[in-house]
């Protein structure tokens, strides 16, 4: 059984016995996105006990993604999972923007700002 397969049966005996043979599993980033093994634990069915497990063995609860999300902006965008988030926090995770849930949605609104600043600050025409 590989470590994500172990993480979505919420099977934290598989996890442990696969972590204690490759412990660089735990911070390793897997496929294109740069999650790791903690993203999977919270995403669609958040398993608590997986999660636990990954951050007393060393996971990172404030690692950055490819696209800047975190593993709480993560939880918040896909389960809003409670007992997941206290147990972020907890271990350091630092929270999101209050005005917003992500740092992906607060770029996106810094650039939306530009935009419109942009639009209505046109340079003037010359007229001879």
């Amino acid at each position: 059984m590989d470590a994500e397969r172990a993480i979505r049966n919420n099977d934290v005996e598989s996890l442990e016995a696969l972590v204690n043979a490759h412990p660089e599993l735990v911070t390793e980033e897997s496929g294109f996105d740069g999650h790791t093994l903690l993203f999977t634990a919270l995403v669609n069915r958040p398993s608590y006990d997986c999660a636990k497990f990954l951050l007393d063995n060393g996971a990172d609860p404030n690692h950055v993604d490819v696209t800047g999300e975190t593993p709480l902006s993560t939880l918040h965008d896909f389960s809003g999972d409670t007992q997941c988030e206290e147990l972020l926090l907890a271990y350091g995770a630092n929270p999101p923007n209050k005005r917003s849930s992500s740092p992906t949605s607060q770029n996106k609104k810094a650039a939306e700002q530009g935009r419109a600043h942009q639009s209505t600050t046109r340079p003037e025409s010359k007229s001879e």
